[in-house]
C-alpha cells in the first residue's frame, strides 16, 4: 500500500524552519546495549524524554512484534519488553503499555504505538512509520515520525516531556511572495531527529481558549541600501482544528526583497520562543 502524507500537519519547513532546540539530539548515543535474538530484519525508532533528553526508550519492530524498553535501562531482552500485535498490517496496533524512567517511577508514563505502512511525500518506497502517543501524567503528547531505521545509529528520534515551543508547518505555502498574504499555521511541541519527526501538544492545552500567538518578522528590502523592512503581526488559536494550532494570515509587504525573513515568535505561557528562516521568492509559474 503507497499513500503520500495526508495529514497537513505532518510537513514542517524541512526544519528549515529554526527553533531553538532544547538539546543537541545529534549527540544522543543511539546505542543499545542488548538486544534479543529477532525473527526478521529489526527496524528501530528511539524516544527521549526530559529538557535534556537524558532518558532513553528504545522501540524495535521485529515483523508482527515490537520490543519496547519499559525502564529505559537498554535492555530489551527483559520480562514484558516483547509486545505481540492487537492488529496486523497495513496498520499494526501494539497495546498501551506503562513506562517507568529512571527518576520518573512516581509519574503516570503511558505509551501507544501503531505502525503504519506508507510512503510519505519525497519517500523513496513504502516502510513502517511508527505513530506514537504519550501521555505523563494525563498530558498528551502526539508524534509524527519518519520509517523505522535498519540501524540504531540512523534510527530517527522524539523528543516528549521538554518545554515546548513552535513548529511552522508548510502545508499551504512554502514561502513569502512580495504583495501576497501568506497562510501560517503553527503547532506546538518539540522538534525531533529526523525528516518528519516532531511531538506536538495541543496549543489550546497551554495557552489557554482565545489566545493570539505574536511575532515579529523581518523582510529583506528589495532596496540592497535600505533597511529591512518589520512588521508585527498576531496569529489566532484556530478552535476549529480543536485547539490544535494557532492559524492566521500574514500580508508580505509589496517593498520586500528576495531572500530570506527572520520570523521571531515570542514568549507565550508555556511556550518557548522560537525563530523561522522563510525564503522571499518570486510567485510560483512565473
Amino acid at each position: 500500500m503507497t499513500r503520500f502524507l495526508p495529514v497537513a500537519a505532518m510537513t514542517f519547513l524541512a526544519l528549515g524552519t529554526n527553533p531553538s532546540p532544547a538539546v543537541d539530539l545529534t549527540m544522543i548515543d543511539r546505542s543499545i546495549a542488548k538486544e534479543p535474538a529477532y525473527k526478521s530484519k529489526p527496524k528501530y525508532c528511539l524516544l527521549v524524554f526530559g529538557p535534556e533528553a537524558k532518558n532513553r526508550v528504545w522501540i524495535v519492530l521485529d515483523g508482527e512484534v515490537v520490543y519496547v524498553d519499559r525502564n529505559g535501562n537498554g535492555d530489551l531482552t527483559e520480562v514484558g519488553e516483547r509486545l505481540t500485535q492487537e492488529r496486523p498490517v497495513p496498520e499494526q496496533k501494539f497495546p498501551t503499555i506503562s513506562l517507568s524512567l529512571p527518576g520518573e517511577e512516581n509519574r503516570q508514563i503511558h505509551l501507544q504505538l501503531t505502525v503504519h505502512q506508507l510512503r510519505f511525500e519525497g519517500e523513496d518506497e513504502e516502510g513502517p512509520h511508527p505513530d506514537v502517543t504519550i501521555r505523563i501524567d494525563g498530558q498528551e503528547w502526539r508524534s509524527y515520525c519518519e520509517q523505522f531505521t535498519n540501524r540504531p545509529q540512523e534510527a530517527p528520534i522524539l523528543h516528549f516531556d521538554a518545554p515546548p515551543t513552535f513548529l511552522l508547518s508548510n502545508h499551504q505555502q512554502r514561502t513569502f511572495v512580495p504583495g501576497k498574504t501568506t497562510n501560517l499555521l503553527f503547532y506546538t511541541g518539540l522538534p525531533g531527529l529526523g525528516k518528519f519527526t516532531f511531538a506536538t501538544r495541543r496549543a489550546r492545552d497551554l495557552v489557554g481558549a482565545g489566545a493570539e500567538l505574536t511575532a515579529e518578522i523581518e523582510f529583506p528590502n528589495k532596496e540592497p541600501k535600505e533597511k529591512p523592512i518589520r512588521r508585527w503581526v498576531t496569529v489566532p488559536l484556530d478552535d476549529t482544528c480543536d485547539g490544535n494550532v494557532f492559524a492566521g494570515a500574514v500580508r508580505v509587504p509589496e517593498d520586500a526583497g528576495f531572500g530570506r525573513a527572520r520570523m521571531t515568535v515570542i514568549r507565550m505561557p508555556n511556550l518557548t520562543p522560537a525563530v523561522f528562516l522563510i525564503p522571499v521568492e518570486k510567485s510560483r509559474g512565473k
